[in-house]
């Protein structure tokens, strides 16, 4: 496991997320990783419309508001929601406020690095029914 970013602010066109925590199970004879990241989206940004094939995610809002799209659902998020993103469901995660959105995120998972990102909407990017994970064909 990397943790070329623990602790480092990483900048993206949308804001910024940085590793705060990263590890393995408690139990000795798991396999299981986990990540824990702070996120922050800037107001009328938003991360890729994307899905993981190798662990669930789990956000708790900590400041503002935003939009998530999670499998067909559609909804708000306000400070203090939970909200979970199972393994393969295509998401994304949208700041139409005026505020910063600050997002506490857990990844859970066999692998949770940042190359066990799909994303969809590259504008370049042409998705065919193939690369969907099986559930969303």
């Amino acid at each position: 496991m990397s943790d070329h970013h623990l602790g480092q602010v990483v900048v993206r066109p949308w804001g910024q997320y940085q590793v705060i925590d990263q590890g393995f199970g408690f139990y000795a004879a798991s396999s299981h990783m986990y990540k824990i990241k702070t996120i922050t989206i800037e107001p009328g940004k938003s991360i890729s419309l994307q899905y993981h094939l190798h662990r669930k995610e789990i956000w708790t809002v900590l400041h503002g508001a935003g939009k998530a799209k999670i499998g067909g659902e559609k909804r708000i998020i306000l400070e203090g929601d939970t909200v979970t993103v199972p393994v393969g469901v295509v998401h994304k995660l949208s700041n139409p406020g005026k505020t910063k959105l600050i997002i506490l995120e857990s990844q859970i998972g066999s692998y949770c690095e940042e190359d066990d990102i799909v994303r969809l909407n590259k504008p370049t990017e042409v998705v065919t029914p193939d690369q969907l994970p099986e559930e969303k064909k």
